[in-house]
């Protein structure tokens, strides 16, 4: 046992993520920064939203807007907001994709009704551009 309590397993944080909890969220996000690359690929691979996002996050640092586009696209597919967020961005400003606002606008929506901060930052911007009608997305 840590000095803060017991480390809860991926499969515990899951549970609490599906449940709601949004420090589960976080939490269980930390965890998947401390795999390997060669470990992200594996459980990407295998289906998991987390891994793929995470792909999705080195692709684009990488500049590499068509695997990214990929791999924010299957975490997206599976209602992860980390990846809905991604996904959004690059079709907003059309790379990897074929640019359409709508579209990104509709994946930071739905990010955001999950709790995603970052959505709600850009959605703001959003509307300050004239891109999204004031409070359409609260």
């Amino acid at each position: 046992m840590g000095l803060f309590g017991k480390k809860e397993s991926m499969d515990e944080l899951r549970e609490q993520v599906k449940s709601g909890d949004s420090k589960a969220k976080q939490k269980l996000w930390r965890r998947y920064c401390d795999f390997s690359q060669e470990e992200i690929e594996t459980m990407a691979n295998s289906g998991d939203a987390y891994a793929e996002c995470m792909l999705g996050d080195k692709f684009e640092g990488d500049e590499n807007y068509i695997d990214a586009a990929i791999w924010y696209q299957k975490s997206a597919d599976k209602g992860f907001d980390k990846g809905q967020f991604g996904l959004g961005l690059l079709y907003i400003q059309g790379c990897g994709v074929k640019k359409d606002v709508r579209k990104g606008i509709e994946l930071l929506k739905a990010s955001y009704a999950q709790g995603n901060g970052d959505a709600a930052e850009q959605l703001v911007m959003l509307e300050e551009e004239g891109l999204v009608e004031a409070g359409s997305w609260l």
